[in-house]
């Protein structure tokens, strides 16, 4: 019996142990699953909270990156408008009208400020530019833009970026020859209507005395309706085209040799007096130095001549367009001896063809149906950045009834490579119908700013830029710029960039409630950086009300010429200072009457080219 009884406390004491053995393996992986919870948990946590943080300064670096770039954009921007203002010291940024200026503290955008640093740079002995040991250069500016912000309390950031501007723009004395800028004018002042000039010293800043263009024979002393002017970029060399028009029209060539005047010859004369205002002709000087123009003699197909210093070839036809010519444009390609003739015929129809060097292309018709033939609906641009790109705009009918034409949507084409042109595009509109058209290229991209007189009197414009597909965009202050411009069918508004810098275009019109009003004319600003009009603002008094207007910016720097004629046939002159963004207010540079007895006041009678310095 004690031996049973053993027996089964054996058995009850194995089964005690197996159970209690069970129990504590079971209550150590609980502890141990929990332990690894744990550590898992923490593990992750700190994962998820390194993944925000890297995440969170990845993206304020970013903000701040920009920040910084666009601190030196903004630095870059305010020494167009004046090398003078780039004073020593540190400074924050801010935006008045579209402009920047500097402020005598840093600025900050939500939790980052930004400091911009204003140094003299030093260069070394050979010229380069050195961190410290060499020789301050007054005339190289070291920018700092450094942007501070705090990724939390205990652990602040900073980025900088540097950059460096030089004041290219200054005047250096030149010696040597210069083809010199020309200005060019019909006077009526005498018995016979004759051609003016004076030549413009740009190194001097000062003007000739006014002398006359040798009378050319033109048949009935027919008055002067069109006068354009072209100089050479190879020759101290110019070629004025002068058009004369009472019962007939009769287009004259002659050149200037930098002494006299010479090599007259009548391009067409016809007894055809329709729109005795327009430019049936027009021409531009090659890569090579010749020079081409392309004319109306009054049938479908325009003819063309070349120059080429000494001779003129013969006659010839480009290509037949179905229509009468009455506006043409030519531009040469930049670099090449191609070019591109746009020609508006008397059917409003719209064509272009292109030069190769040899022979001209068949015609493509890109619209049939413009507002009007009196009207100059017609330009065309070459890109600056790929100068085998370009842009046209035009009129196009959008809506039509028997002969009542409307076009509310600004045309424009671009030309892909020369040869190629995309589809059109008109993804604007505007309130009433488009009566002429202009475009400006801005240089170094394939930019353009494109402007437009409407039938109401009202001026708009709108940018098209090649990194969003040229499609149209609006512009900060506009799109319509002026609401009473001049009621006549001329274009009453100029526009053009600063040729060297391209940071900035300047737009010339008339607009005012009256005559009186009009007599003062206005501008306005745009700028690219910002895509912004700055405010209205107002020129010198003319003594007559503006009518007609030319913007001519300069080859070499950034100064633009204005030409202004009134409706009394005043001519003035008055140049725009692209070095401090404002016009010149000497006696020679500032408002000239230069002549005072043009022909009609809707006419183009006067003109003005740089030239091309031959040092």
């Amino acid at each position: 019996m004690s031996t049973n009884a053993c027996q089964s406390c054996g058995k009850i004491f194995k089964t005690t142990a197996r159970l209690t053995k069970l129990s504590g393996f079971s209550v150590l992986e609980v502890l141990l699953a929990a332990g690894l919870f744990g550590i898992i948990a923490t593990g992750s946590l700190a994962s998820i909270i390194y993944t925000f943080t890297a995440n969170r300064n990845s993206e304020e670096t970013s903000i701040s990156e920009g920040l910084a770039r666009e601190g030196v954009e903004a630095t870059r921007s305010i020494k167009k408008s004046g090398w003078d203002k780039l004073a020593n010291g540190t400074y924050g940024l801010t935006s008045s009208n579209g402009y920047w200026e500097l402020t005598p503290t840093p600025d900050t955008y939500e939790n980052y400020t930004r400091t911009i640093t204003i140094e003299d740079a030093e260069r070394d002995a050979s010229g380069n530019i050195v961190d410290s040991g060499g020789t301050s250069d007054p005339d190289t500016k070291k920018i700092t833009s450094e942007i501070v912000w705090n990724l939390n309390p205990s652990h602040p950031r900073k980025v900088e970026t540097t950059t460096y501007l030089s004041n290219w723009e200054k005047l250096i004395p030149v010696t040597g020859t210069s083809t010199g800028g020309m200005l060019t004018y019909a006077d009526y002042s005498g018995a016979d209507d004759t051609v003016k000039y004076k030549i413009f010293d740009k190194h001097a800043g000062t003007w000739s005395v006014e002398a006359t263009v040798p009378y050319f024979g033109v048949p009935q002393n027919r008055n002067l309706r069109r006068l354009e002017l072209y100089s050479s970029p190879t020759r101290d060399e110019k070629v004025l085209l002068t058009k004369h028009s009472e019962s007939g029209q009769f287009l004259y060539m002659q050149t200037w040799n930098g002494t006299t005047w010479g090599n007259i010859i009548q391009l067409y004369g016809y007894g055809d007096d329709t729109n005795p205002e327009t430019r049936n002709f027009d021409g531009d000087y090659l890569s090579n130095g010749d020079f081409i123009v392309v004319y109306d003699d009054f049938t479908f197909t325009t003819k063309y001549r070349i120059w080429n210093g000494t001779t003129w070839t013969n006659q010839a036809s480009t290509r037949d367009t179905g229509g009468y010519p009455v506006w043409i444009t030519v531009k040469n390609e930049p670099g090449t001896n191609r070019a591109t003739a746009v020609v508006a015929d008397y059917s409003r129809d719209t064509n272009t063809m292109f030069w190769n060097g040899s022979s001209w292309s068949n015609p493509v018709e890109h619209g049939n149906t413009a507002s009007s033939t009196s009207l100059d609906f017609i330009s065309f641009r070459y890109g600056q950045s790929n100068p085998a790109k370009g842009m046209l705009m035009y009129s196009q009918a959008d809506w039509q009834f028997l002969w009542i034409v409307r076009d509310y949507k600004p045309n424009i084409r671009p030309l892909n490579n020369s040869t190629s042109w995309q589809n059109k595009i008109e993804n604007v509109s505007i309130a009433n119908s488009i009566e002429t058209v202009e475009l400006a290229a801005r240089p170094g991209t394939n930019d353009f700013l494109g402007c437009m007189k409407d039938e109401a009197n009202d001026i708009s414009c709108f940018i098209s830029r090649e990194s969003n597909g040229y499609n149209w965009q609006n512009i900060t202050g506009g799109p319509t710029i002026a609401a009473n411009t001049d009621p006549g069918s001329q274009k009453s508004y100029a526009l053009g960039f600063e040729n060297v810098s391209g940071d900035l275009a300047l737009v010339i019109y008339s607009n005012g409630s009256d005559d009186t009003a009009r007599k003062t004319p206005k501008y306005r600003t745009y700028n690219p950086s910002s895509n912004s009009f700055s405010s209205e603002r107002s020129m010198q008094v003319l003594d007559d009300s503006l009518k007609t207007v030319r913007v001519l910016p300069d080859f070499d720097t950034n100064d633009i010429m204005i030409l202004l004629g009134d409706d009394s046939e005043d001519l003035y002159t008055i140049i725009w200072n692209g070095e401090n963004n404002e016009f010149y207010s000497d006696a020679n540079k500032g408002l000239v009457k230069q002549g005072a007895s043009g022909s009609s006041g809707t006419d183009y009678w006067y003109d003005f080219d740089w030239g091309h310095d031959q040092n």
